[in-house]
Formats: C-alpha cells, sequence, structure tokens
C-alpha cells in the first residue's frame, strides 16, 4: 500500500478490504489453492442432484459453478499440458520455467504416470482379500444400489470392472482358461501366471458338475430354491454366502439341459436316454434324482419298512437284554 500515491492511500486500503484491486490469480494459482482447500481433492466438471441427474447452470451455487469455471481453466492451462507429458519421467526433465509448479502439483498426487488396468485390478485383489471386483452392488435390504446412492470407493470399483471387461489381459485370461502356462502368449505369461494365484483364469465348471459336487457335499440333497429361518422366506439381504450359492445354483440348474433329460426321461430304462447324456444320467439317478414319483415313493416305503422293522428287532433285543439283567440280579439276590 506504500506505493500507492498517498492522497489515495486510505481509499485503495478501503477498497482491498472488499476484494478490489487484488491481482488477478493465475489458473495455477487457483488450482493450488483449491487443492490447499479441499484436501488435496481436484476440481470437478459437473454435479448432481441427490437423485443423480446432473445440475443445470442455474442449479448449481455460486461455488460450483466457479469450481466448474476454474476446471474449464485448468483444462487449456499450459501447466497441465506440461504436467500429463512429463507424467512418470524425473522432475529433471520438465522444462526448467515450469519445475516448481510441476512439483508441487505431484505433492498432491497429480502427474503421474497412470496405471494400466491390470495393475489396477491387481492392487485391488492385493487390498481386497484376492476378491475380484464387482459389477452390481446392493444395500442392506438387497436392493440394487444406483451410483447416486454408492461411495467413492464403490463407485472406482463398478468403474474398475468395467475397465477390466474390456482389457486384453482378461480376454486372454478368459482364452487360455484351465490350459498350461507355456499355451500362454509369451507377452501375457507373467500376467496371466500372477491373476491364476489370484484362483482367476481357472477353467469354469459346468452346471453339471457343480451339482454332482452339491450333491457329494450335502449328503445327496438337491440345491433349495429358497431359504427359511423360523418358518420365514429369507431375503437376499439376510442369507449367508452359502445360501447366496445355493440359490444361484438352484436357478441355473432349472435351466441345464441335463435337468430336462433327466425329467423327460424319468422311470424309463437307461437306455433309452440319449447316449450323449447317459453317463451324466445314470450318476444323477443314483442320487435318487430322476426317478418317478410312484417308483421314488415306493423306495421310500421300502426303506421306512426295512428301518421299521430294524428299530422292531433293536426294541425286541433291548427287551430281553433287559429281563435276562433283571433275572441276573434276582439270582444274585438269593
Amino acid at each position: 500500500i506504500e506505493e500507492v500515491t498517498e492522497e489515495y492511500r486510505e481509499k485503495i486500503a478501503k477498497l482491498r478490504e472488499y476484494g478490489l484491486g487484488e491481482r488477478e490469480k493465475t489458473t495455477y494459482e487457483g488450482v493450488i489453492e483449491f487443492l490447499e482447500t479441499h484436501n488435496g481433492q481436484f476440481m470437478k466438471n459437473k454435479f448432481r442432484n441427490e437423485n443423480g441427474k446432473p445440475l443445470n447452470t442455474d442449479e448449481m451455487t455460486d461455488e460450483q459453478r466457479k469450481e466448474r469455471n476454474l476446471y474449464a481453466r485448468w483444462i487449456i492451462s499450459e501447466e497441465k499440458k506440461i504436467l500429463e507429458e512429463y507424467a512418470g519421467r524425473p522432475i529433471e526433465e520438465v522444462p526448467e520455467e515450469y519445475r516448481e509448479k510441476i512439483a508441487k502439483l505431484r505433492e498432491y498426487g497429480l502427474g503421474q504416470k497412470k496405471k494400466e488396468t491390470y495393475e489396477e485390478v491387481i492392487e485391488f485383489l492385493e487390498t481386497h482379500d484376492g476378491k475380484i471386483m464387482r459389477s452390481e452392488l446392493y444395500d442392506e435390504n438387497g436392493k440394487r444400489l444406483t451410483r447416486n446412492k454408492m461411495t467413492d470407493e464403490q463407485k472406482i470399483e463398478i468403474q474398475l470392472y468395467d475397465k477390466w471387461r474390456k482389457a486384453k489381459e482378461r480376454k486372454i485370461l478368459e482364452e487360455y482358461a484351465g490350459r498350461l502356462i507355456e499355451e500362454v502368449p509369451k507377452e501375457y505369461r507373467e500376467k496371466i501366471a500372477k491373476l491364476r494365484e489370484y484362483g482367476l483364469g481357472e477353467k469354469k465348471k459346468t452346471i453339471y458338475e457343480d451339482v454332482i459336487e452339491w450333491l457329494e457335499t450335502h449328503e445327496g440333497k438337491i440345491m433349495s430354491g429358497s431359504s427359511y429361518e423360523n418358518g420365514k422366506r429369507l431375503t437376499r439381504n439376510k442369507m449367508t454366502d452359502e445360501q447366496k450359492i445355493e440359490i444361484q445354483l438352484y436357478d441355473k440348474w432349472k435351466k441345464a439341459k441335463e435337468r430336462k433329460i433327466l425329467e423327460e426321461y424319468a422311470g424309463r430304462p437307461i437306455e433309452e436316454v440319449p447316449k450323449e447324456y447317459r453317463e451324466k444320467i445314470a450318476i444323477l439317478r443314483a442320487f435318487g434324482l430322476g426317478m418317478k414319483k410312484s417308483k421314488l415313493s415306493k423306495a421310500k416305503q421300502q426303506r421306512d419298512k426295512v428301518k421299521a422293522q430294524n428299530d422292531k428287532e433293536k426294541y425286541l433285543e433291548q427287551q430281553v437284554s433287559d429281563e435276562l439283567m433283571r433275572r441276573g440280579k434276582a439270582h444274585e439276590e438269593q
């Protein structure tokens, strides 16, 4: 203020109290100030209402309009071009006139070399106990989440899943699923080997194979299409992971070709089943599936009859044993 002509000094000082007469900040200075006052978070270009609908200019607050304008200025700034051009390169390679600015922007995580989708996926797997990203997310009531209801972390997960779907590594992973690593193209071999460490890229089981595995691990009981607790049907959000897997497998089994063949040839000689399905149907029948209800009922009755006979024999045996014990005690007393 001392540099201002003395007769105007007091007036200029007063005007400056209202923010007037200040030197206009450069785009770079505006960006740094924004980063410092927003915990390092970058400006946004678009804003949405609580329903996820983009806001029009007249619906934005003054602060949102300022943020959007700063973003628009940043997009065409020279600093942004230099930042991207020298991304991931040593600071010494940046032109000297921009070096200090680029170093400052890098402190906020800007101008770093972008990770490949594959690298991001590996990082996700490492930080999520080996679980791959989900394509859909649900709230505690089992309702699918819309984007505006997601947390920032959930949005990142969905975005990464979308990028992974289009990634070349995913296509190679699926194309060579179940095959020797030596068969994978050399340029992808190391990546595929790494992904396989997380259980990805294994040959997928058929629905039939999944059903047989289920039967073998559940005492021959077929999957149920719903789960109950205290007589009340459970909603998806109340189910355990195992219950969800059971429901999903049941739904897939309903549409399976093997199930249709199983029912079509129920009770008929195995020789009448199409040859390509004969072995599968024979195995399913060994678990009691694919039998006519009358035959199944008869088999159950016979089983129950045998069980009842065994129970009767065990009861009589116990009676005899008890009687002998009583007689033995009476004899000792005499």
